[in-house]
């Protein structure tokens, strides 16, 4: 139950902030310009930390 419970809360918000959008009188297109740059924010960061880590190397964890 607990493994679930946070990629469908996770889909549920995605799904919820859509449809608010849209009852707002927003276009699609900003609908859809929204749900993109809310993805390229949660992935950009990676490119920075990737390259870091390599840089840096692992660091152990207790």
């Amino acid at each position: 139950m607990q493994c679930r419970a946070g990629p469908t809360l996770r889909v549920a918000g995605h799904a919820a902030g859509s449809i608010h959008l849209k009852a707002h009188r927003h276009d699609l297109a900003h609908v859809g310009l929204v749900i993109s740059l809310h993805v390229g924010a949660m992935y950009l960061p990676s490119l920075l930390t990737g390259r870091l880590v390599d840089r840096v190397g692992p660091i152990p964890m207790a």
